[in-house]
């Protein structure tokens, strides 16, 4: 579109590379992202490494620079580079960060906080205190009040902003706001899924209170990435609904507003995600996602922790797994009912190691653990991994790491100055198509 950009409303898809869209876009019949008019490719290579980490990947969307791994909008020398948060608050134009996750973790924290390391929560979270963001939205409270430093840091962000701990009070607030709301924290699940959506709707409000001079904010959904690490399909499905609600929120205010330029991409790819699988052929079943209840995260809070502590016996357990996956043993009583997920001997056997190993050791460092034992199963528990990849092979998926890859991620567009947003460039540039299309450098 043509026209004048006020507002700019940056979301990321924290691990989103096109397997994870795909996905979800079959599963769901279709998503918003399908609805951009231009798209992009971005490569993502860190300073220094091949693969990007996720404060490198952050810090370069946020600020138009490479970065080291670890390092959060800083040079390798200890310089603050500016990010785009600080060049539209240089225009006095206010800025939002949202993220459905841990606001001190390395994407957001790209955008409002200057660090070498980004596990160095009392730095980054002090970087507020020189009121970089108008609007801080995510969770972690203990970031805020378990510290080493020493400071009441509620207590003095409290002279600049007001601290509140839900979205529902974000508009009610007056001023800035940090809204640290615990429920951002949980896995998407069909009674939350709307939860990103409606703080994206809630910063957008907030951000207009100042007029309509135009505003920035980044969006973030986390946990894309989360479900990318544990390699758990049905999580990365629903991750991309959360994170597609929150999109459309976007859009539907662009449209309305005729001066709003949209833009989505990734900071990388995470799990090496694969629509295929060897035993499936040219199959592919993602209607077995749909008898999942819980995501692994819950299922181990609240049976595998029992299961631990009271050695239940293994046929038990997959009556659990049974109710909330829909995995069926063959010897089960409704075993000709199972269809698709009708366990094999082989994948029994598979199951029972896993479970065996999860009572005798639970999870464990990499270092600690076979190559093997890694392959299997990552760092997680290795019965909650083993339910998910199962479902993932029965499904026609597989996965081929734990950890990120090297993969080119998309970039979308949606309205004005939309069209410099296609082709193929490196993913400092998208820090660059903004500034000089706002003018706020």
């Amino acid at each position: 579109g043509k026209g004048r950009i006020r507002n700019v409303i940056f979301l990321i898809g924290d691990g989103m590379g096109l397997s994870q869209i795909t996905a979800a876009a079959y599963a769901n019949c279709g998503l918003t992202l399908m609805n951009f008019n231009y798209i992009g490719l971005q490569r993502n290579n860190a300073l220094g490494a091949f693969t990007t980490d996720s404060a490198a990947g952050g810090s370069a969307l946020a600020t138009g620079e490479r970065h080291a791994n670890r390092h959060i909008s800083m040079t390798e020398q200890g310089e603050a580079v500016p990010s785009l948060s600080d060049w539209f608050r240089g225009k006095g134009l206010p800025v939002g960060v949202v993220t459905l996750g841990n606001a001190v973790d390395a994407t957001p924290t790209a955008f409002y906080g200057h660090s070498v390391e980004r596990d160095n929560a009392d730095e980054l979270t002090r970087c507020l205190l020189d009121t970089p963001v108008d609007l801080l939205c995510g969770s972690g409270i203990r970031q805020f009040t378990e510290r080493g430093d020493g400071i009441d840091l509620i207590g003095e962000l409290s002279k600049s902003y007001r601290f509140v701990r839900s979205i529902d009070e974000i508009n009610a607030a007056e001023g800035r706001v940090v809204c640290i709301d615990e429920r951002m924290d949980e896995a998407a699940e069909e009674s939350n899924l709307g939860l990103l959506a409606e703080a994206t709707r809630a910063a957008i409000d907030k951000l207009q209170e100042r007029g309509d001079k135009g505003f920035f904010l980044m969006v973030e959904g986390a946990k894309i990435d989360y479900a990318g690490h544990s390699r758990c399909l049905p999580g990365s499905v629903i991750e991309m609904l959360s994170f597609d609600l929150a999109v459309a929120e976007a859009l539907k205010f662009a449209d309305e507003n005729g001066q709003t330029l949209v833009v989505v991409t990734a900071d990388h790819e995470t799990g090496g995600m694969a629509i295929g699988y060897k035993t499936t052929n040219y199959d592919t079943f993602l209607t077995n996602l749909t008898h999942q209840k819980m995501s692994y995260a819950k299922f181990d809070s609240t049976y595998v922790q029992n299961y631990i502590a009271n050695k239940t016996p293994f046929e038990a357990a997959m009556q659990d797994v049974k109710a909330n996956f829909g995995l069926t043993l063959p010897t089960d009583p409704d075993a000709a009912n199972a269809g698709k997920l009708l366990l094999t001997d082989y994948e029994v056997e598979n199951l029972r190691t896993a479970y065996e190993r999860t009572l005798k050791v639970g999870s464990s460092s990499q270092s600690k653990m076979s190559q093997q034992d890694y392959e299997l199963y990552g760092t997680y528990i290795p019965f909650s991994m083993a339910i998910c990849h199962t479902i993932n092979h029965k499904s026609g998926m597989d996965h081929t790491t734990y950890a990120h890859t090297g993969a080119m991620v998309n970039v979308y567009a949606n309205g004005v100055g939309a069209e410099n947003f296609g082709g193929v460039f490196d993913n400092t540039e998208i820090f660059h198509k903004l500034a000089d299309l706002t003018k706020v450098k």
